[in-house]
C-alpha cells in the first residue's frame, strides 16, 4: 500500500475515534437523537478498515490469527487490569476480563477476535458462489433484536453486542471489496452521498420512533440512539463505501482546499493513536468529569475535542517519552504492549 492510502486510512480512523469519543461524550437525552446519527459510523468503520486491510491470501491461518489477536490481546489485558483496579471489581475480573467488561466498552476487543478468528471462513466463503451468505449474521441478528423491541424487551446484554453476529457485515464487506467480490467504486459516489444523506434522515426519524413520540413504537431509548437500530447499520455501510472513493481516489480532495495538509495531519496524528485513544478514554473522562466538566465545557462537541486532544497527547508523548528513554528497540515494545 502506498504512503498516500496509509495517510488517508489514519485520518479516516482519526475521525472514527473521534466519534467514538463523542458516543462517550455527555450529550443531552434528546440532542442524542440528532447528533448520534453522525457519530454511529465509528465501530463499524473500525471493522470495514479491518476487512479492507486483508486483502492477501492467508496462507497459514494459525499464523494470521495469533498475529492478529496478540496485538489487541496483550494491551487489552493490561488495561483491563487498570479498569478492574479502578472499579475494584477484582470479584468478577475473569467474567469482565471474558466478555470484554472490565471497561464498558471492550467488548469491542472481544468482537473483533471473534471476527479473527472466523476470517479465513469468511474467506473461503468469499470464493465460493454462496458469498452472499457472510451478510446473514447481520440480518438474522437485525431481525431478532427488532422482533425483541418492539414487544417492549431488549436482548440480553451480553448476547446484543459481545457476539460477531452483530458487528461481522461491516467486516465483511471490506474483505469483498478487498478481493474484488464486491466492487463498491462501480457506483458513482453521488448515489452513496445521496444514500447517505436520505439513511442519517431516517435514523433521526427511527430515533424519534423509538422514543414514543408517535406512539407507533415501545420506548426504548438505548436503540433510538444506537449503532445497530437497521437505518445506523445501512448508513455506516453506505458511509464506508464513500470512504472507500477517499481512499483510493489518486486526485486532491477539492472540499478541503487550502486547510488540507492541516487537517489531514491533525486527523492522521489522531489515527495513528486512535487505539490508545480507544483504550484510555473513558479513564480520561473520569477525571475530566469530575474536575473539568462539571464546572464548565460539558458540551458537546467541545467536550468532544478537548478529550480527544488530551487522550492524542497522551498517547504520543508517552510513546515519545519512552523511546527517547529506553531505545527504540524496548520503547517500541513496550508502546504495543500498551496499545500506544
Amino acid at each position: 500500500m502506498d504512503n498516500s492510502k496509509s495517510i488517508k486510512i489514519q485520518i479516516i480512523r482519526g475521525l472514527a475515534i473521534m466519534a467514538v469519543v463523542g458516543i462517550h461524550s455527555h450529550i443531552s437525552y434528546y440532542g442524542g437523537i440528532w447528533i448520534r446519527p453522525f457519530l454511529n459510523f465509528a465501530v463499524g468503520t473500525f471493522l470495514f478498515l479491518s476487512g479492507y486491510l486483508t486483502s492477501k491470501d492467508i496462507t497459514s491461518p494459525f499464523d494470521f490469527c495469533k498475529k492478529r489477536i496478540l496485538r489487541v490481546l496483550i494491551p487489552y489485558t493490561f488495561w483491563s487490569v487498570i479498569y478492574t483496579m479502578i472499579y475494584n471489581s477484582w470479584g468478577s475480573f475473569w467474567k469482565n476480563y471474558l466478555i470484554g467488561n472490565a471497561c464498558d466498552i471492550y467488548y469491542y476487543i472481544i468482537v473483533y477476535i471473534q471476527i479473527v478468528l472466523i476470517t479465513p471462513i469468511l474467506i473461503r466463503l468469499i470464493n465460493s458462489r454462496f458469498w452472499a451468505l457472510g451478510f446473514a449474521p447481520n440480518v438474522i441478528y437485525l431481525i431478532v433484536k427488532y422482533v425483541i423491541a418492539m414487544r417492549g424487551a431488549d436482548i440480553p446484554g451480553i448476547f446484543n453486542i459481545n457476539f460477531f453476529y452483530s458487528w461481522t457485515a461491516f467486516y465483511y464487506l471490506g474483505l469483498c471489496h478487498a478481493r474484488r467480490r464486491i466492487d463498491i467504486r462501480k457506483i458513482p459516489l453521488a448515489i452513496y452521498i445521496f444514500a447517505w444523506i436520505i439513511l442519517s434522515g431516517i435514523q433521526v426519524l427511527e430515533g424519534h420512533l423509538w422514543l414514543g413520540d408517535f406512539g407507533i413504537l415501545p420506548l426504548n431509548y438505548s436503540l433510538a440512539v444506537s449503532q445497530q437500530k437497521i437505518s445506523a447499520v445501512l448508513t455506516t455501510l453506505i458511509f464506508d463505501c464513500m470512504i472507500v472513493y477517499f481512499i483510493e481516489c489518486k486526485k486532491s480532495i477539492p472540499f478541503m482546499g487550502g486547510l488540507k495538509h492541516i487537517a489531514g495531519d491533525i486527523f492522521a496524528k489522531i489515527g495513528d493513536a486512535s487505539f490508545g485513544i480507544y483504550l484510555i478514554h473513558v479513564m480520561l473522562l473520569m477525571v475530566l468529569n469530575s474536575y473539568l466538566y462539571n464546572r464548565v465545557l460539558n458540551v458537546f462537541p467541545i467536550n468532544m475535542f478537548i478529550t480527544t486532544l488530551l487522550c492524542s497527547v497522551l498517547v504520543l508523548g508517552i510513546g515519545r517519552i519512552l523511546k527517547a528513554v529506553l531505545g527504540d528497540i524496548v520503547g517500541i515494545r513496550i508502546i504495543r504492549w500498551l496499545g500506544f
